[in-house]
């Protein structure tokens, strides 16, 4: 059987009818992408199935992390129930999560990215950094409140790195932009984590 491989094609209504006659002929059987036609899905066309490398370079998994990651949030130690670590190689980004959880309603998320081939020793200033790959966010999810801060004063410093490995050291000291409630939030990170 031919393989075809056809991805969000946009289609005239004279193209659309051979599709039509050449998918009858093919009958497609595996992973299936859409022909579009003015915004509406026509037909299915199959498509390549991708290799476990090609799966992980284009949706690239969190990965459970050991180590430490220490967390102070407006002056207050908090524990860090869950770390993960995503490395994209094709943003060439790392992507940390620390997660806390209290009681049943309280989440609180740091996420901290940067890119993956940035040499030990390197200090950001978050000032600097609106349009860039590196990042701070805090997440505070509780019964009445959800937002998102991002870290816009402050410094993020990569004392170590290890990309292949997935191994990590750093420590961020910020101040966020202002939450709905119109504060800003102080934050301490201290990290060594590896997967």
């Amino acid at each position: 059987m031919p393989l075809l491989y056809l991805q969000a094609l946009t289609v005239n209504s004279a193209a659309h009818s051979a599709i039509c006659q050449l998918s009858q002929r093919l009958r497609p059987s595996r992973v299936f992408d859409l022909f579009i036609q003015d915004g509406d899905a026509i037909m299915p066309a199959q498509t390549a199935t991708l290799t476990p490398h090609q799966q992980s370079v284009l949706f690239p998994r969190a990965r459970e992390a050991e180590g430490t990651f220490s967390v102070f949030l407006d002056a207050q130690e908090i524990s860090v129930q869950t770390i993960t670590i995503v490395n994209d190689p094709s943003q060439r980004i790392l992507g940390i999560t620390g997660r806390n959880t209290e009681g049943q309603d309280t989440v609180r998320e740091i996420y901290i990215q940067f890119a993956d081939h940035t040499p030990a020793g390197t200090t950001f200033d978050l000032t600097n950094s609106e349009f860039t790959s590196t990042r701070v966010w805090l997440s505070i999810k509780t019964a009445t409140d959800t937002y998102v801060v991002r870290g816009v004063i402050g410094t993020l410093n990569i004392q170590q790195i290890f990309p292949q490995l997935i191994k990590v050291q750093g420590s961020a000291v910020v101040t966020t932009d202002t939450n709905p409630s119109g504060a800003v939030h102080s934050l301490v990170v201290n990290f060594d984590i590896h997967t």
